[in-house]
């Protein structure tokens, strides 16, 4: 009897010791929720008209400010399309570049640098086939002394050259 005593507290004392694992995931050492950031849209496959609008939507959990970026090269070069933006899990991007491209991705990133997410797959930038032209500058009614340098500005879709 003494045996079965001694080997059921041995038991005892061994499972009591013992603690569970916590499960972590999500979680960074400190405890506080770790940085997760998902394409969702353009996310492979997708055709843009350049000059319009698209929305790029993504998720993203522990961040408050993400970058945008998009690449004409499969990625190995990427041009800035908002440096600082509100983690909202939407931007609408206009207008689309006039940079054609069949090698296009798409990449967002928490500012801190700590998660970004590209695009799955390439998608394409194809030529606008409504062209058009839009004077930003001068604005409407805008009247400008004769012999004075001004600099002229637009935007076109659709069009080779603007002479």
């Amino acid at each position: 009897m003494k045996k079965i005593l001694f080997a059921f507290l041995f038991l005892v004392l061994i499972i009591s010791s013992c603690k569970l694992k916590e499960d972590t995931t999500g979680t960074d050492p400190t405890g506080t929720t770790s940085t997760a950031i998902k394409v969702l849209t353009p996310n492979g496959n997708e055709v843009l008209p350049e000059g319009s609008s698209y929305q790029i939507t993504w998720s993203g959990t522990g961040t408050t400010l993400v970058k945008i970026q998009y690449s004409i090269d499969n990625g190995t070069s990427w041009s800035l399309v908002v440096d600082s933006l509100t983690n909202t899990g939407v931007y609408s991007w206009f207008p689309v570049p006039n940079t054609i491209s069949n090698q296009c991705r798409l990449q967002v990133t928490s500012v801190d640098g700590k998660s970004t997410d590209a695009s799955d797959n390439v998608f394409s930038i194809v030529r606008n086939s409504n062209q058009s032209l839009k004077i930003v500058a001068p604005k409407d009614k805008e009247e400008w002394e004769g012999g004075s340098a001004k600099q002229i500005k637009w935007f076109s879709s659709g069009i080779d050259s603007v002479k």
